[in-house]
């Protein structure tokens, strides 16, 4: 279960949450899109990214962006399914769309 945190309440406890920020759908057939890092490979992002990714210093902005990366590391996707077939490349940097 998620945690049903507001910025505020994320300011208030000085900018720090054990979980991502969750933007919910109204809709099923939408993905979930988060805010957050995951803290093994310091990996940061918003939108949708793969969490069983082992990948390290990975940054995504964008709905589907490095969503398929397994081992991929050092990689910056930024818009709507940038490096979405990216599953083991490194030092990538892509900006657009697929």
């Amino acid at each position: 279960e998620f945690s049903q945190d507001t910025l505020q309440s994320v300011v208030n406890r000085d900018n720090y949450t054990p979980r991502d920020i969750l933007f919910r759908k109204e809709s099923n057939d939408r993905k979930e899109i988060r805010f957050g890092t995951d803290i093994p490979t310091a990996s940061l992002y918003f939108g949708t990214f793969n969490k069983l990714s082992t990948g390290n210093y990975n940054v995504s902005y964008g709905i589907g962006a490095l969503e398929n990366n397994t081992t991929g590391e050092t990689n910056t996707a930024i818009g709507g399914y940038t490096l979405y077939s990216n599953t083991v490349g490194k030092h990538n940097t892509a900006i657009g769309t697929s």
